[in-house]
């Protein structure tokens, strides 16, 4: 067990946040709690994708196709929640990101265009949707 007087923990502790009002303030907004949700539930499902590839690639477990169809459907699920927070529809964000994806790669991907990204003008884009 780490000592409360560890150095380490001494030196971390002096960057965390105190603005705990603020976080339970940002916290009283229904749609705020709704996307902390849908983010935590995209990273943990992300995670169980992740694991369910790790197994198939570096342990030689058969790719559990069905497996993964349902960790997609749960990101789904809190992607929904997500956009619906957000006040927008699939449709209008996948439209958003194909503006984006065309105005990064508009012949198609290449290397050096993934590297040096105009990040303006692909919101510039997205918000043209």
């Amino acid at each position: 067990m780490i000592q409360k007087d560890d150095k380490y923990i001494e030196d971390c502790l002096v960057t965390e946040t105190n603005d705990f009002e603020g976080i339970s303030s940002r916290l009283e907004n229904r749609n705020t709690v709704r996307l902390l949700h849908a983010g935590l539930g995209v990273a943990t499902e992300a995670a169980e994708i992740a694991d369910i590839l790790k197994k198939h690639v570096y342990y030689g477990k058969p790719l559990d196709k069905t497996h993964l169809k349902e960790e997609i459907g749960d990101v789904l699920y809190y992607l929904a929640i997500a956009i619906d927070a957000l006040d927008s529809d699939f449709q209008t964000l996948k439209d958003a990101n194909i503006a984006k994806l065309k105005t990064r790669y508009p012949d198609g991907f290449e290397k050096n265009k993934a590297l040096k990204r105009d990040v303006e003008a692909e919101y510039r884009a997205m918000e043209d949707v």
